[in-house]
């Protein structure tokens, strides 16, 4: 590799379907690791999401739009330059203090918290800053207090996830661990008193529904009968083994 050259093995688009118009996402792979942006960091993530929404753009749409692939190849060019990288890593981490909150002194107390008890601190941090902020950052949020404000469209983005490596819809389980590493930072801001109890919050994957068989869905009903239908039963079962056979019915119910 000559000097000064990159080692982005490639870049990932995906797209979020929003009430008004899709919302665009880009990761990157590199040194072996994937890279989520965050559109509230990244100053051209941010310009092509404002004129999708400015626009009421949906993909298909968006894809046509002149305006809108020239800030898409700006972006792609923006990445594959190693200054472009690095200037986003800088902005990225002075991002996570905002004006009302200082999540990046939080994550770090929240995972210094974690290591007496448990090893999932640091992972749990990645998740935070990789899946959780840039997403509820796009909300808005500027304090860890208006994070309830966004729940329907928390379950939505957790919905329509993908996973960083593979591209497809992650697992039930993998959602789990999604969801415990928010719920986790969400106690410990509890009870560290940074949050009040009303911000507070659980977040759950659904439990899947069984499938019910049948197009009815019902489960089919057993006949039952009564003494005389079954005392009845077996008069004729005893009229047509008249002749002494051995399957003749046991004369118990007479």
């Amino acid at each position: 590799m000559a000097k000064g050259g990159t080692k982005i093995v490639g870049i990932v688009e995906q797209w979020r379907a929003g009430k008004f118009h899709d919302a665009f996402r880009v990761g990157y792979f590199k040194d072996g690791k994937f890279n989520f942006l965050s559109a509230k960091v990244h100053p051209i993530l941010g310009e092509a999401n404002r004129f999708l929404a400015s626009q009421k753009l949906r993909r298909d749409a968006a894809l046509q739009s002149p305006s809108f692939l020239n800030i898409r190849h700006r972006l792609h060019e923006n990445l594959k330059s190693e200054h472009g990288l690095k200037e986003y890593r800088i902005r990225e981490k002075i991002d996570l203090k905002r004006k009302g909150f200082d999540f990046g002194q939080s994550l770090e107390e929240f995972v210094s918290v974690k290591t007496e008890y448990s090893t999932t601190g640091h992972e749990q941090r990645r998740v935070l800053e990789r899946f959780w902020l840039p997403f509820f950052f796009e909300q808005g949020c500027e304090h860890p207090a208006e994070f309830c404000q966004f729940l329907v469209n928390a379950r939505r983005h957790l919905r329509s996830a993908k996973s960083e490596k593979t591209g497809e819809p992650y697992t039930r389980e993998s959602k789990i661990s999604l969801c415990s590493a928010l719920n986790e930072y969400v106690r410990f801001l509890l009870e560290d008193g940074y949050i009040s109890e009303k911000d507070s919050f659980t977040l759950l994957v659904p439990k899947p529904q069984k499938k019910q068989r049948g197009n009815s869905g019902q489960r089919k009903k057993r006949p039952c009968y009564t003494f005389d239908e079954l005392y009845d039963i077996k008069s004729k079962i005893d009229e047509t083994y008249l002749d002494g056979s051995e399957w003749r019915a046991c004369p118990s119910l007479s």
